[in-house]
């Protein structure tokens, strides 16, 4: 969503969302970012997560990893087995979103 031109300035891609100061200031504060090449965004089509692995996730924007590395395996097969990785529904709190209908 964001890079920095030759001169070191951050430059924010084209996009509906994310438009206000007050917002981009915000997603700029931090040092470190999270990267995957590999995701699941479900957004407003959220699943019902099966119960042995609703533990394993973080009912905010956020992660934490405190888990298994059984648990993990069998919840990313599960999820494997079910959906394709990418964006599968558009976020269920942005009106701009919603209006835009992206």
């Amino acid at each position: 969503m964001y890079y920095k031109d030759k001169h070191g300035k951050w430059v924010q891609h084209h996009t509906i969302l994310h438009r206000e100061a007050e917002i981009i200031k915000k997603d700029l504060k931090h040092l470190f970012v999270f990267v995957a090449e590999n995701y699941y965004y479900f957004g407003d089509k959220a699943v019902t997560i099966p119960v042995e692995y609703q533990d394993t996730i973080w009912k905010r924007q956020g992660c934490k990893s405190s888990h298994g590395p059984e648990v993990v395996v069998n919840f990313l097969t599960w999820l494997k087995a079910n959906y394709d990785f990418g964006v599968l529904g558009n976020p269920k709190d942005n009106s701009e979103a919603q209006k835009a209908n992206c």
